[in-house]
């Protein structure tokens, strides 16, 4: 974390918690796509119902998609077999083992074109992804953090804390 510190004005606990805050998000913002792509592969499934009963006329389902729809073929025919499943969470999570599955293939598929040439510095190969640190707190809020921090000093340290501020304060320190 050499670009973004996390604020020394917030507790550890308070940073602990608000990670895990965060990842809760995360896992919620998971729960809700794989809602919405069951709910696509749904929708898609009743649509292709209805377009091969010919409500759009002599049109192939596919050859209709592709005229109303951006996505790709492929993610279409993903949502729709998940959707058709008994257990669409089941066959979710087998599609994702897939996909993880082909991506270590490609990646090791990758490694070894890449040990054919000049091997990459180390630090290129593992960048992490940038860490979102949560948002920097309001002024009010590090004075109350100050605030309940002094109040957890003993007295004399309180006292020598105040004799610090005041010099502070009068341009002293």
């Amino acid at each position: 974390m050499n670009e973004r510190q996390v604020t020394p004005f917030v507790s550890l606990d308070e940073a602990v918690l608000r990670i895990h805050r965060k990842w809760q998000r995360v896992v919620d913002a998971q729960q809700k796509a794989h809602s919405a792509r069951v709910e696509c592969g749904v929708a898609l499934l009743a649509l292709r119902a209805r377009i091969e009963t010919g409500e759009a006329g002599q049109v192939t389902w596919w050859a209709w998609y592709e005229t109303k729809f951006t996505r790709d073929r492929r993610d279409a025919e993903k949502v729709m077999a998940i959707a058709a499943t008994e257990n669409p969470q089941a066959a979710h999570e087998a599609e994702q083992a897939a996909t993880r599955q082909r991506m270590q293939a490609l990646r090791a598929s990758r490694t070894g074109a890449q040990s054919q040439c000049a091997p990459e510095p180390e630090e290129r190969r593992r960048q992490p992804e940038q860490e979102l640190l949560p948002p920097e707190p309001s002024q009010q809020d590090l004075i109350d953090q100050i605030i309940d921090l002094f109040k957890q000093l003993h007295r004399n340290e309180r006292t020598r804390c105040a004799i610090k501020l005041r010099k502070i304060i009068r341009g002293e320190a």
